[in-house]
Protein backbone atom coordinates (compact mmCIF):
# COMPACT_ATOMS: atom_id res chain seq x y z
CA UNK A 1 0.00 0.00 0.00
CA UNK A 2 1.47 3.32 -1.00
CA UNK A 3 1.31 6.44 1.08
CA UNK A 4 -1.28 7.95 -1.26
CA UNK A 5 -3.72 5.03 -0.87
CA UNK A 6 -3.19 4.41 2.85
CA UNK A 7 -6.15 5.40 4.97
CA UNK A 8 -5.56 7.81 7.78
CA UNK A 9 -7.18 6.82 11.05
CA UNK A 10 -9.88 9.26 12.15
CA UNK A 11 -9.48 11.10 15.43
CA UNK A 12 -11.77 10.42 18.37
CA UNK A 13 -13.45 13.79 17.79
CA UNK A 14 -14.07 13.04 14.10
CA UNK A 15 -15.55 9.63 14.93
CA UNK A 16 -17.77 11.17 17.61
CA UNK A 17 -19.02 13.77 15.14
CA UNK A 18 -19.75 11.10 12.54
CA UNK A 19 -21.61 8.98 15.10
CA UNK A 20 -23.73 12.04 15.96
CA UNK A 21 -24.52 12.50 12.28
CA UNK A 22 -25.37 8.81 11.86
CA UNK A 23 -27.59 9.05 14.94
CA UNK A 24 -29.56 11.90 13.36
CA UNK A 25 -29.89 9.87 10.15
CA UNK A 26 -31.04 6.78 12.12
CA UNK A 27 -33.64 8.81 13.99
CA UNK A 28 -34.94 10.09 10.66
CA UNK A 29 -35.19 6.49 9.42
CA UNK A 30 -32.23 6.36 7.02
CA UNK A 31 -31.04 3.03 5.66
CA UNK A 32 -27.40 1.97 5.55
CA UNK A 33 -27.41 2.77 1.81
CA UNK A 34 -28.51 6.34 2.51
CA UNK A 35 -25.90 6.72 5.24
CA UNK A 36 -23.29 5.28 2.86
CA UNK A 37 -24.27 7.85 0.19
CA UNK A 38 -24.04 10.66 2.76
CA UNK A 39 -20.61 9.42 3.90
CA UNK A 40 -19.46 9.33 0.27
CA UNK A 41 -20.71 12.86 -0.42
CA UNK A 42 -18.85 14.08 2.65
CA UNK A 43 -15.69 12.13 1.79
CA UNK A 44 -15.50 10.13 4.98
CA UNK A 45 -13.53 7.42 3.20
CA UNK A 46 -14.84 4.57 5.36
CA UNK A 47 -15.90 1.02 4.55
CA UNK A 48 -19.33 -0.51 5.06
CA UNK A 49 -18.04 -2.33 8.11
CA UNK A 50 -16.92 0.99 9.61
CA UNK A 51 -20.32 2.53 8.80
CA UNK A 52 -21.98 -0.40 10.58
CA UNK A 53 -19.76 0.34 13.60
CA UNK A 54 -20.92 3.96 13.51
CA UNK A 55 -24.55 2.74 13.38
CA UNK A 56 -23.92 0.41 16.33
CA UNK A 57 -22.41 3.29 18.32
CA UNK A 58 -25.37 5.51 17.44
CA UNK A 59 -27.74 2.77 18.61
CA UNK A 60 -25.88 2.60 21.92
CA UNK A 61 -26.45 6.34 22.33
CA UNK A 62 -30.17 5.72 21.91
CA UNK A 63 -30.06 3.04 24.56
CA UNK A 64 -28.35 4.24 27.75
CA UNK A 65 -27.49 0.72 28.87
CA UNK A 66 -27.04 -2.54 27.05
CA UNK A 67 -30.19 -4.54 26.79
CA UNK A 68 -32.36 -6.46 24.44
CA UNK A 69 -33.07 -5.45 20.88
CA UNK A 70 -36.60 -4.43 21.92
CA UNK A 71 -35.14 -1.66 24.09
CA UNK A 72 -33.14 -0.33 21.16
CA UNK A 73 -36.16 -0.44 18.87
CA UNK A 74 -38.34 1.33 21.44
CA UNK A 75 -35.66 3.98 22.02
CA UNK A 76 -35.36 4.52 18.27
CA UNK A 77 -39.13 4.87 17.83
CA UNK A 78 -39.35 7.32 20.73
CA UNK A 79 -36.48 9.38 19.32
CA UNK A 80 -38.22 9.44 15.93
CA UNK A 81 -41.47 10.65 17.51
CA UNK A 82 -39.55 13.42 19.26
CA UNK A 83 -37.87 14.38 15.98
CA UNK A 84 -41.25 14.47 14.19
CA UNK A 85 -42.68 16.55 17.02
CA UNK A 86 -39.86 19.11 16.82
CA UNK A 87 -40.09 19.39 13.03
CA UNK A 88 -43.88 19.65 13.12
CA UNK A 89 -43.75 22.45 15.69
CA UNK A 90 -41.12 24.31 13.69
CA UNK A 91 -43.37 24.07 10.61
CA UNK A 92 -46.46 25.14 12.56
CA UNK A 93 -48.10 21.74 12.01
CA UNK A 94 -49.83 21.50 15.38
CA UNK A 95 -52.01 18.48 14.46
CA UNK A 96 -48.95 16.51 13.42
CA UNK A 97 -47.13 17.57 16.59
CA UNK A 98 -50.06 16.45 18.73
CA UNK A 99 -50.35 13.17 16.82
CA UNK A 100 -46.68 12.42 17.47
CA UNK A 101 -47.15 13.16 21.19
CA UNK A 102 -50.21 10.90 21.37
CA UNK A 103 -48.34 8.11 19.59
CA UNK A 104 -45.36 8.51 21.92
CA UNK A 105 -47.67 8.33 24.95
CA UNK A 106 -49.20 5.12 23.58
CA UNK A 107 -45.73 3.61 23.10
CA UNK A 108 -44.90 4.47 26.70
CA UNK A 109 -48.20 3.02 27.97
CA UNK A 110 -49.37 6.32 29.42
CA UNK A 111 -52.97 5.78 28.30
CA UNK A 112 -55.09 3.13 30.01
CA UNK A 113 -56.22 0.15 27.96
CA UNK A 114 -59.98 0.73 28.17
CA UNK A 115 -60.88 -2.68 26.69
CA UNK A 116 -58.77 -4.48 29.27
CA UNK A 117 -60.26 -2.40 32.08
CA UNK A 118 -63.82 -3.18 30.89
CA UNK A 119 -62.95 -6.88 30.67
CA UNK A 120 -61.55 -6.84 34.23
CA UNK A 121 -64.64 -5.01 35.48
CA UNK A 122 -66.94 -7.59 33.86
CA UNK A 123 -64.92 -10.46 35.39
CA UNK A 124 -64.99 -8.85 38.84
CA UNK A 125 -68.72 -8.18 38.52
CA UNK A 126 -69.34 -11.83 37.58
CA UNK A 127 -67.25 -13.02 40.52
CA UNK A 128 -69.15 -10.72 42.88
CA UNK A 129 -72.48 -11.99 41.58
CA UNK A 130 -71.30 -15.59 42.06
CA UNK A 131 -70.13 -14.84 45.62
CA UNK A 132 -73.42 -13.15 46.48
CA UNK A 133 -75.37 -16.13 45.13
CA UNK A 134 -73.22 -18.60 47.08
CA UNK A 135 -73.46 -16.81 50.43
CA UNK A 136 -76.43 -17.38 52.74
CA UNK A 137 -79.11 -14.71 52.58
CA UNK A 138 -78.57 -11.92 55.06
CA UNK A 139 -81.47 -11.02 57.29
Amino acid sequence: MTTATRRVKSTVAVVAGRVDEVLAWRIDGASLAEIRAYAGENRWGVSDSQLRKYVAKADRVLRPRRGKTRKTVLALHLARRQSIFARALAAGELRTALASLVDEAKLLGLYPNVRALRRQLAELSARLTALEAASPAME
